[in-house]
């Protein structure tokens, strides 16, 4: 596959013809403002399900820092035998924002944010871990949505609550995120550095297998 690269000034019209923008930046500064419909690769990984969420044809754009090294994200979308795909680089985000497109911002919160939440309240937590994973260990009284089942059944979510997703890390929960904005859900949180964060915090915890047991209290 042979990747072109594009220079910024004509990454407006790719968009506005249909482009898909894969975002290279880290969570938080993806978070904090993007290119509206564009998925977050954070650190460049590519997540695996991204075949599920575009045709292999689509045309897509890979933006990247020019100081970020996208070598594996290529070698990642050849592997999933993407057709289309180009890439741009900018030296400062400011050269993004200079182009006047709509943009998104998605609300993230911490761990401790999450913790706090459930202290005082009832939050809607989904994890989207795999099922033996949610089943060792997840966060009290999470329900679980795998990533295929968020992707193909996102209908069943219901859009007048707040949901909290996470995942073992915080890199495919942000990816699934974005890609359901497109969709028209606006009510999914993302949770930094998903379940490896939430043992860090001491999050009071459970398993599926022995009757649901507390584990970290």
């Amino acid at each position: 596959m042979t990747i072109k690269r594009i220079d910024i000034s004509d990454l407006k019209e790719l968009y506005l013809s249909g482009a898909v923008i894969l975002d290279t930046r880290n969570s938080q500064e993806f978070s904090d403002q993007f290119i509206k419909n564009s998925l977050s690769i954070a650190d460049g990984i590519v997540p695996n399900g991204l075949k599920s969420m575009l045709e292999l044809d689509q045309k897509i754009v890979l933006l990247h820092h020019l100081n970020h090294n996208i070598d594996l994200a290529i070698k990642k979308l050849e592997k999933y035998e993407f057709s289309n795909v180009s890439h741009c680089q900018y030296s400062d985000w400011i050269e993004v924002e200079q182009l006047n497109l709509s943009y998104d911002v998605i609300i993230s919160i911490t761990t401790e944010e999450l913790v706090l939440e459930k202290k005082f309240g009832t939050p809607h937590v989904i994890d989207m871990r795999t099922l033996n994973e949610f089943e060792a260990n997840h966060f009290k009284d999470a329900e679980h949505l795998s990533f295929n089942t968020l992707v193909s059944h996102n209908e069943n979510i219901p859009a007048k609550d707040i949901y909290y997703l996470y995942d073992s890390d915080g890199y495919r929960s942000l990816s699934l995120i974005s890609y359901l904005r497109r969709a028209g859900l606006h009510n999914l949180y993302h949770v930094f550095g998903g379940y490896k964060q939430l043992v860090i915090e001491g999050a009071e915890l459970e398993s599926s297998l022995d009757g649901t047991k507390p584990v970290n209290n």
